[in-house]
């Protein structure tokens, strides 16, 4: 052996090892530290600043008990789903410093670690085998629990969030305090004369979304025309009609001392059935609600004299003489509309929408605009007359936005008031009353806070969200959409910690393959005009022969002509030669497609590998060549 080739073969064999000792040690000092690099666009693999706050702000020790069944007939991709929570819970215990302690059980039958999890409140699934699977959470601090009974695949965009407010609730674990104002009776009420003329003595249940918000808050009624809000956390609006300057002054003052506020607005008001003179030909003419001067100032617009219409997502409504019509003005809203980096409206789908509006403008200096919910780019804004009349009449003279419409948002930022002059003179203290101070009127909130407005109010009430049902004296409901669940999420995810606000779902944004859609379109285009063509003929045809066949039914004494029969027989014969080669195009437009995809599989599939052996042969040329030059 030369002394070259033998000095070639050992400066190879000490680089692949140092390459070696090098890798080692490298993952043996990461490892020291744990030290994780996210690649990821969306930084999927990285506590968000909300949570790394919470976790760091604790005193004491919080003990996550994590509860996994580790049997061999688990499915795989439930294995998989569990280490990824347990890398979860160790970014967590990492952020917290040591203050937060993992204890991981396996709960196997007739086990202490069973009886634990039964304790905690986690519940079993089934497997095949019909032995118990245990996958759950329970977050413990002091005397206070909470507990996530079970962990599934379709929540793991929001397990993040679902911990660090299991977090927070057991560190100040009092219930929250909702307020609720409203011009509606949401919070039921007395009989009205009406009522007690039909024999109805008992007046109107609450709403079912009042009920529901009881079992997991304190709440409270605020007046609509109160002068100081109560020490609630969150305050529900619903259609605030005619609100005094001493009211919004009290709103204005409540948000700029860290008061959270959910506005349900609405230009089209329809279970608003106060007052006269509302009702004009089966039409409903009551006054939008407005938060006034605070929009203002917000820099925030509801147009009071229009609705939205929404092509793309329409609702199937009653269209006289037991039809059924896709209605533009009420929507229904699938999951593309949502924001899904929120974590609230990220897991919200099928909101149903009935005459609402949208909002305009720009936010004032110091407030960030959110858009939580959105038309598609098929809507548009029509007056409030056209929208109660037919979905036709709509669709007639529709003229589309040219971007989407916000339908909720967020204002986000400080909050400066409205009232720079403080409390309204009109509405100086009464007799009793304490006065405010001028020292006590706030002209800017002190740390960041956030505001929600959804352009309907409608949308939660009951005929338009449940079915309820009397049993036995027990209101029995079932949901018919997701307007609730809306509902309650957001109030409670603005009456816990505030730093989960900004917390964002951890979905993985979808990439879609944009050069081969474009490709695709681009030979639907090519094929396009043909397709039109066959398709137009065949409708003439169908057009022609209807009439041919109406002629005949209205006067059955009628009899063709043999020139007649002809006609029809060559406007069939046509009609199925037209089909046919509609159907030919049709194939070769698919055909293409496929092509293309096939095209691009092979460019995938064989592309890198051809590239690294065409590499490999290019430095092996070289080599050669340099050597042979030697």
């Amino acid at each position: 052996m030369s002394n070259k080739k033998f000095e070639a073969i050992t400066y190879s064999t000490g680089g692949v090892f140092a390459l070696f000792l090098i890798l080692v040690a490298f993952n043996y000092i990461t490892s020291l530290g744990n030290v994780r690099l996210d690649l990821t666009e969306e930084k999927l693999h990285t506590l968000s600043e909300g949570t790394r706050s919470i976790v760091k702000d604790i005193d004491g020790e919080v003990e996550i008990r994590f509860y996994l069944t580790r049997d061999e007939n688990t499915p795989v991709p439930l294995k998989s789903f569990a280490r990824r929570v347990e890398d979860l819970l160790d970014q967590y215990r990492e952020a917290s410093g040591g203050d937060l302690v993992i204890k991981k059980f396996n709960p196997e039958p007739f086990s202490d670690a069973e009886d634990s999890a039964k304790l905690d409140g986690i519940t079993p699934q089934m497997l095949r085998t019909g032995d118990p699977l245990y996958f759950g959470i329970a977050i413990s601090f002091l005397d206070a629990t909470e507990t996530i009974p079970i962990l599934t695949m379709a929540r793991e965009h929001l397990l993040e969030y679902d911990i660090s407010r299991a977090i927070s609730n057991v560190l100040t674990p009092k219930k929250p305090k909702v307020g609720i104002m409203s011009s509606l009776p949401v919070m039921g009420g007395s009989p009205t004369p009406q009522m007690m003329q039909m024999g109805q003595m008992q007046g109107s249940d609450p709403w079912m979304i009042v009920t529901l918000l009881k079992q997991d808050f304190e709440v409270e009624e605020v007046a609509l025309t109160t002068t100081e809000v109560p020490d609630v956390d969150v305050l529900i609006i619903i259609h605030p009609k005619d609100v005094k300057d001493g009211t919004l002054y009290a709103i204005d003052q409540f948000i700029l001392g860290g008061g959270k506020v959910i506005g349900l607005l609405d230009a089209m008001p329809i279970e608003d059935t106060s007052g006269v003179n509302q009702q004009m030909m089966g039409m409903n003419l009551s006054p939008a609600s407005s938060l006034g001067k605070l929009m203002d100032k917000w820099g925030v617009k509801l147009d009071g004299q229009k609705v939205l219409a929404d092509l793309k997502y329409p609702t199937q409504t009653g269209g006289g003489g037991g039809r059924v019509v896709d209605n533009p003005a009420v929507l229904s809203l699938p999951e593309d509309a949502f924001d899904q980096d929120d974590v609230v409206f990220s897991q919200v789908s099928n909101v149903i929408l009935p005459l609402a509006g949208a909002f305009t403008g720009e936010p004032s200096e110091g407030l960030t605009k959110t858009a939580l919910m959105n038309s598609s780019d098929k809507a548009a804004l029509v007056d409030r007359i056209s929208a109660q009349m037919s979905p036709q009449s709509i669709k007639d003279k529709f003229e589309a936005s040219p971007a989407p419409l916000p339908i909720a948002i967020r204002l986000s930022g400080k909050f400066k008031t409205a009232f720079p002059d403080g409390k309204p003179a009109a509405e100086a203290p009464k007799e009793g009353e304490e006065k405010k101070e001028a020292g006590d009127h706030l002209t800017e909130s002190a740390s960041e806070n956030s505001v929600i407005l959804i352009a309907d109010a409608d949308f939660v009430a009951d005929r338009f969200s449940v079915r309820v049902q009397n049993f036995f004296g027990q209101r029995m409901l079932s949901y018919i959409n997701g307007n609730l669940n809306l509902v309650q999420s957001l109030v409670e995810q603005m009456a816990g910690d505030n730093r989960l606000i900004g917390s964002r779902s951890r979905a993985i944004k979808t990439r879609p393959f944009t050069v081969v859609k474009e490709k695709e379109a681009e030979a639907q285009e090519r094929y396009q005009a043909q397709i039109k063509e066959f398709q137009d003929k065949i409708q003439e045809l169908e057009q022609k022969l209807n009439e041919l066949q109406r002629g005949k039914q209205d006067d059955q004494k009628f009899i063709m002509s043999p020139e007649q029969q002809a006609q029809i027989d060559k406007f069939q014969e046509e009609q199925v030669e037209q089909r046919k080669k509609l159907k030919e195009v049709q194939k070769e437009l698919r055909k293409d497609i496929d092509s293309l995809q096939n095209r691009i599989k092979v460019v995938n599939i064989a592309g890198i590998p051809f590239l690294v052996a065409a590499l490999g042969i290019g430095v092996f040329v070289f080599k050669r060549t340099r050597n042979s030059a030697k």
